[in-house]
């Protein structure tokens, strides 16, 4: 992951306190969005997390022993590379939104900042400003934690897993770790063919500027065969299957495959029957990280990164 370069403690915790003031920011516009679509339960979940981002924000402050700090600097992560830039996420729908989904969000944005904490750590020059990136991850990480668990909650209240919009997965609970791997196969499978037929689509219209797309093809199928799935179907497509004609709109398409499978992997690893199980998903998760990081690099580049 690239970071960017950070010179002293201070420069990281003015970034960092930044964040926190975009993401308390934004938890209360959320609040407000749930209150005038009439969702109470997600105005209360959207409020409690902006007191927790406002905690946070606190307590750096206090390491910075200032009030001010992080107040006049851009509260995004878009310096920081692809892996936790969420301008490409799509808004929450008010109407549609879950409380498990919302928790999601939450959980996500503290993995994101987790992971660039730690890249910052590992690639600080500076022993001070590495030992302060560490402190922040290990931060983040007992933050995401805490959010876990109430996803789980979450989780356990609908009585059923959470499903896919786009992909129709079969809806028998998951036996055992076998029969786990023989769905996540189906669905990286599904995902593999279609983002290939993209590709092919792509290639056609706009030869110049398909190397990203075809890619993550390449990524969605070698984490289909990964999984060595000797008899698996793909499922089938729940939402319109007409292909992309232009790079972005391929990219975004991409992008809201691989958010379905990372948010169905998240909720297997909270909820598994089993340590194998949830250990699995959890690896599947991380892997598709890897390939939505792809997916926002692309087009935060203008789809034009130097892979070959």
């Amino acid at each position: 992951m690239k970071t960017k370069s950070f010179e002293t403690p201070s420069d990281l915790l003015e970034a960092a306190a930044a964040v926190e003031r975009a993401a308390a920011r934004r938890y209360r516009e959320l609040a407000e969005e749930m209150k005038r679509a009439g969702n109470i339960e997600l105005e209360a979940i959207f409020e409690q997390l902006a007191v927790e981002e406002a905690a946070h924000l606190q307590t750096l402050q206090e390491w910075a022993g200032s009030d001010s700090v992080g107040a006049t600097t851009e509260g995004d992560w878009r310096r920081t590379g692809p892996e936790v830039n969420s301008d490409e996420d799509e808004p929450p729908d008010p109407y549609t939104l879950t409380p498990y989904r919302a928790l999601s969000i939450a959980v996500h944005n503290e993995e994101r900042a987790f992971a660039f904490f730690s890249a910052v750590a590992a690639d600080a020059e500076d022993p001070a400003v590495r030992e302060l990136a560490e402190r922040l991850a290990h931060e983040e990480l007992g933050h995401a934690a805490r959010l876990r668990k109430a996803r789980r909650a979450a989780y356990r209240a609908t009585g059923r897993r959470p499903g896919l919009h786009r992909w129709a997965l079969p809806r028998a609970e998951i036996e055992d770790l076998s029969h786990f791997r023989r769905i996540a196969a189906a669905l990286e499978l599904g995902i593999a063919e279609r983002h290939e037929a993209v590709a092919a689509a792509i290639t056609r219209d706009a030869a110049a500027d398909a190397a990203s797309v075809a890619h993550v093809a390449r990524q969605s199928r070698d984490a289909a065969s990964s999984l060595e799935p000797s008899n698996a179907e793909p499922p089938r497509r729940a939402e319109d299957a007409t292909l992309p004609t232009s790079v972005p709109e391929a990219l975004r398409d991409m992008l809201l495959d691989l958010e379905e499978a990372y948010a169905f992997y998240a909720g297997v690893a909270d909820a598994g029957p089993d340590q194998h199980i949830v250990e699995e998903a959890q690896r599947l998760s991380q892997q598709t990280l890897g390939r939505l990081a792809t997916v926002r690099e692309a087009l935060s580049q203008g789809q034009t990164p130097p892979w070959h």
